[in-house]
């Protein structure tokens, strides 16, 4: 359907209302679904990046904190970063 009944992607979302809870896998698999139907979307990049680094704390593991920041920062075109809780 041109254009989607819903243009937001709700997995977005869904995606900080995970991260707000703690569950970082369960939010960075929303906010990559939600790059699946919306690519380049800064703000599932945003969350993307914030998921990434908060598994990195508990793995340790800071390489695809690095390459989510990357990405967010090659799509964001506003001033500063967007927060958790205008997604």
């Amino acid at each position: 359907m041109e254009p989607p009944y819903w243009s937001y992607p709700v997995r977005q979302t869904l995606g900080a209302i995970r991260l707000q809870a703690g569950d970082a896998i369960g939010a960075l698999q929303a906010f990559e679904a939600a790059l699946e139907t919306h690519p380049n979307n800064a703000w599932a990049l945003w969350g993307v990046w914030q998921a990434e680094e908060a598994l990195a704390v508990d793995q340790g593991d800071a390489g695809n904190v690095i390459a989510a920041r990357r990405a967010f920062e090659r799509a964001w075109l506003g001033e500063g970063e967007p927060s958790l809780d205008r997604l």
